[in-house]
């Protein structure tokens, strides 16, 4: 499970490189909202790693990946797993 994270981050971080790439090439700035976003997905996979880590049966591994709700139906904790932070948030 945690290389499926490790995967996951590298995919979303993979969709930037271009800037790190522009950066080292050329000296062109990396804008703030882009690098507040990597740097909030590197964040993001330590989370759930650590959510991760941090169960010791399977039904917890398996809470991970379910949202829980309110009496009204509407989400009140997001699931774990897959909880990352979206470009342009």
């Amino acid at each position: 499970a945690i290389q499926d994270v490790k995967k996951q981050q590298s995919g979303f971080l993979t969709q930037t490189d271009w800037y790190i790439i522009r950066k080292a090439d050329n000296g062109t700035a990396i804008p703030s909202a882009i690098q507040t976003w990597r740097d909030a997905i590197r964040t993001d996979a330590t989370r759930i790693e650590n959510a991760i880590i941090a169960v010791s049966t399977m039904d917890q591994f398996i809470a991970l990946h379910e949202h829980t709700y309110n009496e009204d139906e509407t989400i009140d904790v997001r699931k774990i797993i897959n909880s990352w932070t979206e470009l342009g948030t």
